[in-house]
Protein backbone atom coordinates (compact mmCIF):
# COMPACT_ATOMS: atom_id res chain seq x y z
CA UNK A 1 0.00 0.00 0.00
CA UNK A 2 1.32 3.40 -0.94
CA UNK A 3 1.51 5.89 1.85
CA UNK A 4 1.31 9.63 1.93
CA UNK A 5 4.58 11.38 2.60
CA UNK A 6 4.18 14.42 4.79
CA UNK A 7 6.15 17.45 3.74
CA UNK A 8 6.27 21.07 4.75
CA UNK A 9 2.94 22.03 3.17
CA UNK A 10 1.27 18.62 3.29
CA UNK A 11 1.72 17.89 -0.44
CA UNK A 12 1.49 14.42 -1.87
CA UNK A 13 4.68 13.34 -3.59
CA UNK A 14 4.37 12.02 -7.13
CA UNK A 15 6.24 8.95 -5.90
CA UNK A 16 3.77 8.21 -3.13
CA UNK A 17 0.15 8.62 -4.20
CA UNK A 18 -2.36 8.04 -1.41
CA UNK A 19 -4.85 5.20 -1.89
CA UNK A 20 -7.73 7.70 -1.71
CA UNK A 21 -6.38 9.45 -4.78
CA UNK A 22 -5.99 6.12 -6.58
CA UNK A 23 -9.62 5.25 -5.72
CA UNK A 24 -10.76 8.64 -7.11
CA UNK A 25 -8.78 8.04 -10.33
CA UNK A 26 -10.48 4.68 -10.76
CA UNK A 27 -13.89 6.19 -9.99
CA UNK A 28 -13.49 8.45 -13.04
CA UNK A 29 -12.11 5.66 -15.23
CA UNK A 30 -8.43 6.61 -15.08
CA UNK A 31 -5.50 4.36 -14.36
CA UNK A 32 -1.91 5.16 -13.44
CA UNK A 33 1.53 3.69 -13.75
CA UNK A 34 4.99 5.08 -13.15
CA UNK A 35 7.95 5.44 -15.44
CA UNK A 36 11.21 7.35 -15.06
CA UNK A 37 9.48 10.31 -16.75
CA UNK A 38 6.78 10.54 -14.09
CA UNK A 39 3.31 9.31 -13.23
CA UNK A 40 1.32 8.29 -16.30
CA UNK A 41 -2.40 8.92 -16.22
CA UNK A 42 -4.41 7.01 -18.82
CA UNK A 43 -7.99 6.28 -19.89
CA UNK A 44 -9.28 4.04 -22.65
CA UNK A 45 -11.67 5.65 -25.13
CA UNK A 46 -13.45 4.43 -28.23
CA UNK A 47 -10.81 6.12 -30.40
CA UNK A 48 -7.71 5.00 -28.49
CA UNK A 49 -5.91 5.50 -25.22
CA UNK A 50 -5.63 8.95 -23.68
CA UNK A 51 -2.35 9.23 -21.78
CA UNK A 52 -0.46 12.05 -20.15
CA UNK A 53 2.73 12.06 -18.07
CA UNK A 54 2.40 14.14 -14.91
CA UNK A 55 5.75 15.16 -13.50
CA UNK A 56 5.87 17.55 -10.57
CA UNK A 57 6.45 17.75 -6.87
CA UNK A 58 2.77 17.58 -5.92
CA UNK A 59 0.43 15.11 -7.65
CA UNK A 60 -2.79 17.01 -6.90
CA UNK A 61 -1.42 20.41 -7.96
CA UNK A 62 0.06 18.94 -11.14
CA UNK A 63 -3.18 17.20 -12.09
CA UNK A 64 -5.30 20.28 -11.28
CA UNK A 65 -3.04 22.47 -13.40
CA UNK A 66 -3.22 20.00 -16.30
CA UNK A 67 -7.02 19.71 -16.00
CA UNK A 68 -7.43 23.49 -16.02
CA UNK A 69 -5.37 23.89 -19.18
CA UNK A 70 -6.41 20.76 -21.13
CA UNK A 71 -7.80 21.81 -24.50
CA UNK A 72 -9.69 19.09 -26.42
CA UNK A 73 -9.14 20.81 -29.79
CA UNK A 74 -5.38 21.05 -29.29
CA UNK A 75 -5.22 17.47 -28.03
CA UNK A 76 -7.04 16.10 -31.10
CA UNK A 77 -4.95 18.25 -33.43
CA UNK A 78 -1.73 16.87 -31.93
CA UNK A 79 -2.98 13.29 -32.15
CA UNK A 80 -4.00 13.68 -35.79
CA UNK A 81 -0.66 15.29 -36.70
CA UNK A 82 1.48 12.82 -34.80
CA UNK A 83 -0.24 9.69 -36.03
CA UNK A 84 -1.47 10.82 -39.43
CA UNK A 85 -4.71 9.44 -38.07
CA UNK A 86 -7.56 8.55 -40.35
CA UNK A 87 -9.96 8.05 -37.44
CA UNK A 88 -13.22 9.92 -37.18
CA UNK A 89 -12.08 13.33 -35.93
CA UNK A 90 -15.52 14.19 -34.57
CA UNK A 91 -15.45 11.02 -32.42
CA UNK A 92 -11.93 11.88 -31.25
CA UNK A 93 -13.08 15.40 -30.32
CA UNK A 94 -16.11 14.05 -28.47
CA UNK A 95 -13.85 11.72 -26.46
CA UNK A 96 -11.41 14.56 -25.73
CA UNK A 97 -14.27 16.77 -24.52
CA UNK A 98 -15.44 13.95 -22.24
CA UNK A 99 -11.88 13.59 -20.91
CA UNK A 100 -11.77 17.33 -20.24
CA UNK A 101 -14.93 17.11 -18.12
CA UNK A 102 -13.67 14.03 -16.29
CA UNK A 103 -10.30 15.66 -15.59
CA UNK A 104 -12.01 18.71 -14.10
CA UNK A 105 -14.34 16.59 -11.97
CA UNK A 106 -11.37 14.47 -10.86
CA UNK A 107 -9.39 17.60 -9.99
CA UNK A 108 -12.23 18.86 -7.80
CA UNK A 109 -12.47 15.50 -6.03
CA UNK A 110 -8.71 15.33 -5.43
CA UNK A 111 -8.68 18.83 -3.96
CA UNK A 112 -11.52 17.85 -1.60
CA UNK A 113 -9.58 14.74 -0.55
CA UNK A 114 -6.40 16.76 -0.02
CA UNK A 115 -8.28 19.14 2.30
CA UNK A 116 -9.51 16.14 4.34
CA UNK A 117 -5.93 14.87 4.62
CA UNK A 118 -4.62 18.18 6.00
Amino acid sequence: MMTRRERKHGEVSMKEIDERYIAALHEFGFGTFRTKAGTNLYRNTSTGVFRVVLNGEDFVDTLVSYAETFDPNTYVSLIVKSRSSMQDISAMLKNAQEIQILLLRLAIKLVKISKEVE
